[in-house]
């Protein structure tokens, strides 16, 4: 398996964050994996460079104009991977992700954030999108990441998810226009657009994953409390959710991108060791499995997958 492991800075070998990630890559190739490491360099004379190990995979040349080359042009990254095959993308980043390393990583495919979690006090492994990339989704984004969970979810084992399309409320409305896109993705997978899943909606979270709230509000649902994947209506839920339960549920995270050419993944600047390696181990299990769903989303997303 190939896999780049991509910093958008330079190494000093006193820094204690030099340090860390020459022992990540050490790790990952002590486990087999094939590693290259891209970076950002600085030549003694003021060249600035992207480089993958030894090799210059481009040169800015000097002064203020390579510096701005260096923040806006991601090309050569995508060129490479393209051409080495590479299976998967680790992303490291010192800072938020600006609009172009975003578009580095819609480059490499259209893409909606992938998160699961493990939380010590649900029974199991839970699913959620998007926490990261997409602000407002649109109907066809929604059901893009609904195969891409659904994907995912086979990947684990899981061959009938439950996928719940998280509102603040189980009413549809006119005013949230989200709601009103629930009640179409619902009547496509009742219509078996989607396989063997179940799909309902709108549901909040606590109704979706505990089946005592749904009884006490007398509401029916085929989901039943037994949620796998959490569709959320927007960038801000998401996140939210994904930041409150680990902070507050101590939740062990993995996050993939899903849709590019490869798995990317694009850890939080503050999640632990343990999600950033589980999140690797996730994206390892996407490369090495494939499911009859793939090849469905594929014709849904109109991509490679």
């Amino acid at each position: 398996m190939k896999a780049l492991f991509l910093i958008f800075h330079g190494f000093n070998e006193a820094n204690g964050i030099s340090k860390k990630i020459r022992y990540q890559v050490k790790a990952l190739k002590d486990c087999g994996v094939d590693v290259r490491l891209c970076h950002y360099d600085v030549t003694s004379y003021g060249e600035r460079r992207w480089m993958v190990d030894d090799e210059v995979i481009a040169d800015f040349g000097t002064g203020f104009a390579a510096k701005i080359w260096k923040r806006v042009y991601y090309s050569p990254i995508l060129d490479y991977a393209r051409r080495e095959g590479i299976d998967f993308v680790y992303m490291r980043s010192f800072h938020n992700a600006s609009p172009f390393t975003l578009r580095l990583v819609k480059s490499l495919k259209r893409t909606g954030a992938k998160v699961v979690m493990e939380i010590p006090t649900y029974h199991k492994l839970l699913f959620f999108s998007d926490a990261a990339v997409i602000p407002r989704p649109t109907l066809q984004q929604r059901i893009e990441m609904i195969w891409y969970a659904i994907c995912t979810c086979r990947h684990f084992g899981i061959e009938q998810p439950r996928v719940a399309l998280i509102h603040c409320t189980e009413k549809v409305s006119a005013k949230f226009p989200h709601s009103l896109d629930y009640v179409n993705i619902v009547e496509l997978a009742e219509a078996g657009e989607f396989g063997n899943v179940i799909i309902d909606g709108p549901l909040d979270v606590r109704t979706a994953c505990e089946q005592a709230s749904g009884d006490i509000k007398g509401i029916v649902s085929p989901i039943n409390g037994q949620a796998d994947v959490l569709i959320f209506p927007n960038i801000e839920s998401g996140n939210a959710f994904y930041k409150s339960v680990s902070l507050f549920a101590k939740a062990e995270m993995a996050g993939l991108l899903q849709g590019p050419i490869c798995p990317v993944v694009l850890p939080s600047r503050s999640d632990s060791g343990l999600s950033k390696y589980y999140s690797i181990a996730m994206a390892c299990l996407q490369v090495s499995r494939d499911c009859e769903c793939r090849k469905q989303a594929s014709q849904v997303t109109n991509s490679s997958f």
